[in-house]
């Protein structure tokens, strides 16, 4: 039984108004439940908010890329190019590698680019850069 039904226990009532005193207890047990069923509900929407807010956050504030990174990024979007740090210094007028191999370094910690073989030489082969799925769609989104 209820705390109420319990003080009420001594006092004689009729049988009218302790169902009635029943059904409060249970409505308020009922409403009790789902208010901590709202709470959780409301706890966990509270999280999705803030992973949305985050995606929000991160596609609208991209960082701003140097002229340069963008002309890689168009570069390595095309297939029919070679996605090396010698072949994209040439094609893109690049004065020194180093720029291009900097450049590229930057694009891979931003997440626009990986390496998908090795970053050492291996057989005299240098290492190509490929776009990520983000690489993509930034230049889908900004570049073209």
């Amino acid at each position: 039984m209820g705390l109420l039904t319990d003080i009420l226990k001594d006092i004689p009532l009729s049988a009218n108004l302790l169902e009635k005193i029943r059904t409060f207890e249970e409505e308020i047990a009922s409403l009790k439940q789902e208010n901590a069923m709202l709470k959780d509900d409301l706890h966990q929407a509270k999280g999705e908010i803030q992973k949305l807010e985050k995606r929000i956050e991160e596609l609208t504030h991209l960082p701003d890329l140097h002229e340069r990174d963008k002309e890689i990024l168009r570069y390595l979007f095309r297939t029919d190019v070679d996605p090396y740090p010698a072949s994209i210094a040439q094609s893109l007028n690049f004065e020194h590698l180093a720029e291009v191999e900097l450049r590229l370094n930057n694009l891979i910690k931003l997440g626009y680019i990986r390496r998908p073989n090795s970053n050492v030489m291996i057989g005299g082969s240098m290492p190509e850069y490929r776009l990520t799925d983000k690489g993509k769609e930034y230049v889908l989104n900004n570049l073209l």
